[in-house]
C-alpha cells in the first residue's frame, strides 16, 4: 500500500486506508504479545508505523505532509515494548524528520510512563535515538533549549541512553547542558 502511494501520491485514499489499518492494529490480539521472544504481527506493525523499505538517504516523504500526527498518535496508543519503540524511531530516522523535534517529547513521555518496561537493550534502537538526537543537539540546539518541556525531554532521553552505556549520549548531554560562551 505504501509503495503504491509513493508511486501515485493519492494522499486522501492512502490515509483513509491507513486509519482503518491503524484502528485494527490497536485492537489486534497479537499486540499484547509483541514483547515475546517470537512476536506475531511485527511485520504489520512495521508497515503501519512506516518503518521499513526506505532509501538510506530518505528523510521525508511527500505523502506524510499534514499527516505526521497520525503516526505520532498511533505510537502513543500502542503498548511501549522494544519493537514499537524501535519501529517508531526507524520511522523518525527515515521519513519522519518533520515530526522532530516534537517527537522527542513523545518518546520521553512514553518511556517515563509507569506502563513502560522498555530499556535500551537493542543496539539498533540506541543507534537510531543517538543519531536523531545528534541532528538536533549539535545541529539545532537553540530549537531544543527554547521550549522547557522539549529541553527536559531531550535531557531525559540523553540520561536514559547514558544509563544504557552510550558514550555518544554522554558527550551530547555534556555539550547540551554546558552553557555557550
Amino acid at each position: 500500500m505504501t509503495i503504491e502511494e509513493d508511486k501515485k501520491h493519492t494522499k486522501n485514499h492512502y490515509w483513509s486506508l491507513w486509519k482503518l489499518f491503524a484502528k485494527e492494529v490497536k485492537r489486534a490480539p497479537w499486540l499484547l504479545q509483541l514483547d515475546h521472544r517470537y512476536p506475531t504481527g511485527h511485520e504489520v506493525l512495521t508497515a503501519i508505523l512506516l518503518a521499513s523499505n526506505w532509501k538510506e538517504d530518505a528523510r521525508t516523504w511527500r505523502s506524510l505532509e499534514g499527516h505526521f500526527h497520525l503516526v505520532d498518535q498511533l505510537f502513543t496508543e500502542l503498548p511501549l515494548v522494544p519493537i514499537v519503540l524501535d519501529d517508531y524511531l526507524r520511522f523518525l530516522y527515515y521519513v519522519g524528520e518533520l515530526a522532530l523535534p516534537h517527537a522527542f517529547s513523545l518518546v520521553a513521555d512514553a518511556l517515563k510512563s509507569e506502563k513502560s518496561t522498555v530499556a535500551f537493550k537493542d543496539s539498533n534502537t540506541i543507534f537510531l535515538l543517538e543519531d536523531l538526537l545528534q541532528r538536533y543537539v549539535y545541529g539545532r540546539p537553540a530549537e531544543l533549549k527554547k521550549e522547557p518541556q522539549l529541553r527536559n525531554s531531550v535531557i531525559f532521553l540523553l540520561d536514559s541512553l547514558v544509563e544504557s552505556g552510550s558514550s555518544a549520549a554522554f558527550r551530547m548531554r555534556d555539550d547540551f547542558v554546558t552553557p555557550s560562551a
